[in-house]
């Protein structure tokens, strides 16, 4: 019971991660791009070295005309991972 309660933790929060992901890229494609912004600051906030949220968010700060943000967000996506394409 001790193994199969971190497991499944862990498999519930992949998919709200995921369903989040989901829903910033369509906030995304719907140019609301102050939503998308918060939708993915909150979930680096819940993990700072999420590297889809850090992607969006870069997005959507681009749509924001934020490129300072934007540059910090993707430096920081780099130095999590340097093979991030």
């Amino acid at each position: 019971m001790r193994v199969v309660l971190p497991v499944l933790l862990l498999a519930f929060a992949f998919n709200l991660s995921a369903q989040d992901i989901d829903a910033i890229k369509k906030k995304l494609a719907a140019n609301d791009f102050a939503a998308a912004k918060a939708e993915a600051t909150k979930l680096t906030e819940a993990n700072p070295k999420n590297k889809a949220a850090l992607l969006l968010r870069a997005e959507a700060r681009i749509g924001l005309q934020d490129f300072y943000g934007a540059i910090s967000d993707l430096t920081f996506l780099l130095e999590i991972d340097s093979t991030h394409t």
